[in-house]
């Protein structure tokens, strides 16, 4: 009964992740499209976005067919390697903080707020992962 259940959470967590990457891969499609269409209508944010979903598609399916197949990293057992972690949780980190400057900027508290949480979420998920990396490294 415990196997049924793993494989039930196993797909659920794909499936849930296959539905995050549906966002990243929209924009991305409506990128080429503009690309092909009407590329004069691409400019400096087009770009950004393109930098940012790209990878983060790239994350979430990944994650996905680890999900769906069970198969980590050999390794240590975990979903992703501690680097490709530590830079997402950066990346994730400059997004937060410039969410709350956008936020400063235009004089609303939500962005702020929101912005300040997630920076605090990618500052736990950083630390976990190099308090992860130094419990292997110890003898």
């Amino acid at each position: 009964m415990e196997r049924v259940f793993e494989v039930a959470f196993r797909l659920f967590g794909g499936v849930i992740l296959l539905f995050f990457a549906f966002a990243p891969a929209w924009i991305l499609f409506h990128l080429a499209k503009t690309l092909l269409l009407d590329p004069s209508d691409l400019d400096m944010t087009a770009a950004i976005a393109f930098l940012i979903c790209a990878p983060l598609l790239y994350f979430f399916l990944l994650l996905a067919f680890r999900a769906f197949t069970g198969r980590g990293r050999k390794q240590d057992g975990g979903l992703l390697p501690p680097l490709a972690l530590k830079v997402f949780a950066v990346s994730f980190g400059a997004i937060a903080i410039a969410i709350a400057v956008f936020g400063v900027y235009q004089g609303e508290l939500r962005p702020v707020l929101g912005g300040l949480g997630y920076l605090a979420s990618a500052t736990v998920l950083y630390r976990v992962v190099r308090h992860r990396e130094r419990s292997t490294s110890d003898p």
